[in-house]
């Protein structure tokens, strides 16, 4: 299992944003219609242009957050780790239920959304319900109490641009298990994986999102 630290694992995932940072108005546009999106509904064409020109975002920067994004007929349904449509991870607010593309991202969409939520999944491994509470501070509670989150290092090099990329070489590998010794047995070694605490899992998210919170 893999031994890297958190913070040599945000430093990996944080390469991945490095591109997309460089975009002008890039990480504000993203913020906006994430927060959008998280009051439950598609964000239109119409929206994403009014939100853009809040910010002066230049078209180029558009067309980059529509290429990273899930549509429908009714414009972005997913983005950034968050969707509206079918996933096992189902992330609670007070009035809104959304999806996201992995476990992980419960834990750094919360503070950017800036709402408490409650997320939950089931573990791929034993299809063992498992509940998270998060606020914008932290990880509030778990049941099991035993919950722990699995994580796989993407290779530095990956191009994982699209919603459906991000999802085949990430997403689909990030889980919540009910306790650290099925989730070391489930991860596959070849992706060279790690189980962390969710305590950790949040810190991961800070490390490589944080900054997001505060756009």
């Amino acid at each position: 299992m893999n031994a890297k630290s958190v913070e040599e694992i945000a430093l990996v995932l944080r390469r991945m944003r490095d591109a997309r940072d460089r975009i002008p108005g890039y990480r504000a546009l993203v913020v906006d219609v994430v927060r959008e999106l998280s009051l439950g509904m598609p964000v239109a064409p119409e929206q994403i242009a009014e939100l853009a020109a809040k910010h002066d975002t230049p078209e180029r920067t558009i067309e980059e957050i529509g290429h990273s994004a899930e549509w429908s007929d009714g414009g972005i349904v997913g983005l950034n780790g968050l969707t509206l449509g079918d996933s096992r991870h189902r992330l609670h607010f007070d009035d809104v239920t959304m999806g996201t593309w992995c476990a992980w991202d419960s834990l750094f969409l919360v503070p950017i959304i800036g709402r408490a939520a409650r997320l939950e999944s089931t573990s791929p491994a034993t299809n063992v319900a498992v509940e998270v509470s998060i606020t914008p501070e932290g990880v509030t509670g778990a049941e099991p109490s035993t919950t722990v989150m699995s994580v796989v290092v993407p290779h530095p090099d990956t191009t994982a641009k699209t919603a459906a990329e991000v999802q085949a070489a990430f997403c689909h590998f990030v889980h919540f298990f009910e306790d650290r010794t099925t989730a070391e047995s489930w991860v596959p070694t070849e992706r060279d994986p790690a189980v962390l605490s969710l305590e950790d899992g949040f810190r991961l998210g800070q490390l490589v999102y944080g900054d997001l919170a505060a756009v």
